[in-house]
């Protein structure tokens, strides 16, 4: 019996081994694509190493046991699991010569009958796209971003996944995107009525645009339920409205989950809690 059990254990060992071996393989190929596109200096080599990039990258996604595979190797990409890893994000940017950026998404949610998961192609059509906080969009037509945090929320009985991105947009003003996708089969739902403003208004998604010059944050804190970010102001008064001179003023604004939607709050403290860290912190405001 114990010969038995080897002789059909070893195939089974043998192809996990080939098939780590052919991932690694193809993550070396895909890594140097990847660098050879972000130190390439003429906009059409970058779209041409681009292109290899993206075709590799797509033929490898069809692979078996794909969605737990790292690809931590490479570097300057967009490559994140939702909290409970129910689906997974890949995603990157093209840096164009006039500094405008093209958009590129894949996520992957695995099936339930085996190791094959489905994978969701998006199409960055953000020059289409006016004002996008009220837009229901979805995969074919994406407000592009390069994402960096998946929150997850359920609302109604189902999955948000609540998606922090940026988007260069271009050589005077940048963009922090608080964005929804909701997951309907091999199709996805962009943008939902969850962020409810100051005056009243229900918004789809958050669009912070500021200027180039200026870095603001957008974060989000677990224990508070907290979305975060800088709050902006027009350079001079008669700035008012044109983006590329906001800048963060000091403060801070957010949006707290309260009965499955996110308010909008002034002002908040984002101030960090106190942890073992801090034996000598001292509350200043305790004399």
């Amino acid at each position: 019996m114990r010969y038995w059990f080897l002789i059909l254990f070893f195939p089974v060992l043998s192809i996990q081994a080939q098939q780590l071996n052919d991932f690694a393989l193809r993550e070396d190929s895909l890594a140097q694509y990847l660098t050879a596109m972000r130190k390439a200096k003429k906009e059409a080599e970058r779209i041409e190493w681009n292109k290899k990039f993206k075709h590799l990258l797509t033929e490898t996604l069809k692979m078996d046991n794909v969605f737990n595979y790292p690809f931590d190797s490479l570097k300057g990409i967009s490559n994140l699991y939702a909290p409970d890893r129910s689906m997974r994000i890949i995603n990157w940017n093209l840096e164009h010569e006039n500094f405008t950026h093209t958009y590129y998404c894949y996520v992957l949610v695995p099936k339930a009958n085996g190791n094959k998961c489905t994978v969701i192609e998006f199409n960055d059509q953000r020059q289409a796209i006016t004002e996008p906080a009220n837009k229901t969009l979805d995969n074919k037509k994406w407000l592009g971003a390069l994402y960096y945090d998946i929150i997850l929320n359920y609302q109604n009985g189902r999955k948000e996944y609540i998606v922090l991105g940026w988007d260069g947009n271009n050589h005077a003003s940048h963009k922090k995107i608080i964005d929804v996708m909701i997951i309907n089969g091999e199709k996805i739902q962009m943008g939902s009525p969850i962020f409810c403003m100051e005056n009243g208004v229900v918004n789809k998604r958050i669009v912070l645009e500021y200027s180039s010059r200026a870095q603001i944050s957008l974060k989000y804190k677990a224990k508070e339920k907290l979305i975060f970010f800088d709050h902006l102001e027009p350079e001079t008064p008669m700035a008012e409205g044109i983006y590329e001179f906001y800048f963060p003023d000091g403060y801070y604004d957010g949006f707290v989950l309260e009965d499955g939607k996110w308010k909008f709050k002034s002002n908040v403290d984002v101030r960090r809690d106190k942890d073992y860290k801090d034996k000598f912190w001292k509350d200043p405001n305790n004399k």
